[in-house]
């Protein structure tokens, strides 16, 4: 068998066998080199909390909504440090006024109230667990007739440790990948071409891998980090 047939026989083999493209892209059919991917990827769960916290509160003149603003964020970062936030997870705390009439929402003041503000204390902590215990006793606050919602991203912060790990197994899982289909076809390969570093993603643990493309999930607590690279390989029949 000639290379030119064994380049087509790999891209059936490819597809017959489940393969599939996404895994094996020969991307040359010449008579001289081969082109597959290799993956790695692994199980992590994440290290750290990014917590925003909202605070809104609406009025008909601005010193009601800052009286009630100060009123409710005093009880809320109360709150916050009585269930263990310390002062060193706050990273940020600031407000914005908006006056809804301004930007043309309804006028009738016994449909809505003319200003907003949004108290936002934002929280880095690597304590996870405490999170996830304070959101759940929101309904105290809410209880007290403060409107607070928020948002938590987790994070996993050792990923730079990983990606020269990661990116060694995608590798070699490549060069094992070329030398099994070309092994197959009474070839070898006789040395690398060309290798190009793919895009290092974070999904959430059970999300379907769909793309190669480069993502960044923030939500899940258990992630998973995947890196696809590609790897040319001269051949050479036997």
């Amino acid at each position: 068998m000639n290379i030119q047939n064994m380049i087509t026989g790999l891209l059936a083999v490819a597809i017959i066998g489940g393969v599939g493209l996404k895994t094996l892209n020969v991307i040359e059919k010449n008579n001289s080199y081969i082109s597959v991917k290799g993956l790695s990827d692994r199980n992590v769960v994440a290290d750290c909390a990014m917590w925003k916290i909202t605070v809104v509160t609406e009025a008909n003149t601005i010193k009601e909504a800052q009286e009630k603003m100060n009123k409710d964020m005093d009880i809320v970062t109360k709150f916050l440090k009585t269930e263990g936030i310390m002062d060193t997870e706050v990273t940020d705390t600031y407000s914005k006024t908006r006056d809804k009439f301004y930007y043309g929402c309804e006028r009738d003041n016994t449909r809505t109230k003319r200003f907003d503000l949004k108290g936002k204390i934002k929280i880095r902590t690597n304590d996870i667990n405490k999170v996830r215990a304070i959101k759940s006793k929101f309904s105290q606050l809410q209880e007290q007739g403060i409107n607070i919602n928020d948002e938590v991203k987790y994070v996993y912060t050792k990923i730079d440790q990983l990606r020269i790990e990661m990116l060694q197994e995608a590798a070699k899982d490549s060069e094992t990948r070329a030398q099994k289909i070309a092994e197959t076809f009474g070839a070898k390969i006789i040395g690398l071409r060309n290798f190009t570093s793919g895009k290092f993603s974070i999904s959430a643990e059970d999300a379907a891998v769909t793309s190669d493309n480069e993502w960044y999930e923030e939500y899940s607590l258990n992630k998973r980090l995947r890196v696809v690279v590609t790897g040319t390989f001269n051949l050479q029949t036997r």
